[in-house]
């Protein structure tokens, strides 16, 4: 019996023009190799896809979160900057008073100057304009000896380099009139 078994055939039952040539067969397991591939590939292009997109929609809620916090930032410091620009001009202002020249010495020496026309009835002062670096004064004198006496007074006034006669007038009903400016 083992001889009929050597020596057995195939025996094909497809008819020959259904039968599946070797080049057919060869391209089936070719596409079924690529498919394999290409499928592992899109599986892997997709995973890495759907990642990319959870990490950057993830970072884009950090640098959304991180420019809201900027802008509060930016919203402290303008208030911060504002707070500091009024203190500096406050500062400049206080240091301006404390290291600038001080009208006190003009005061001290217009009290000395109407006190001495109060002394007379004869003159008077109209008007008195002090400034740190200036002082103007407007005054009068029913006599040309009491214009006399307003001018004595005003040459013993100190610290001023320049002194200038804006005005010198004559009023029949009124007396003499004098504008005189001091500059330091």
């Amino acid at each position: 019996m083992n001889e009929t078994h050597k020596n057995t055939k195939k025996i094909n039952l497809i008819p020959a023009d259904l039968v599946v040539s070797g080049g057919i067969k060869s391209f089936k397991s070719f596409l079924l190799k690529s498919n394999v591939i290409l499928s592992i590939i899109l599986v892997f292009t997709l995973l890495v896809i759907v990642g990319t997109y959870f990490y950057f929609s993830i970072n884009l809620k950090e640098v959304t979160t991180s420019v809201e916090g900027l802008k509060e930032s930016i919203t402290t410091l303008e208030t911060s900057e504002q707070k500091l620009v009024l203190a500096k001009d406050k500062l400049g202002k206080i240091k301006k008073i404390t290291t600038g020249k001080s009208i006190n010495s003009n005061l001290l020496q217009v009290k000395t100057l109407t006190s001495a026309f109060l002394a007379t009835s004869d003159t008077g002062v109209n008007e008195i304009n002090i400034d740190i670096n200036k002082m103007e004064i407007s005054s009068f004198s029913k006599t040309s000896s009491g214009l006399t006496f307003i001018f004595n007074e005003f040459s013993k006034m100190t610290g001023f380099t320049k002194v200038v006669l804006s005005s010198l007038g004559y009023n029949p009903s009124f007396g003499y009139t004098t504008e005189i400016s001091f500059n330091k």
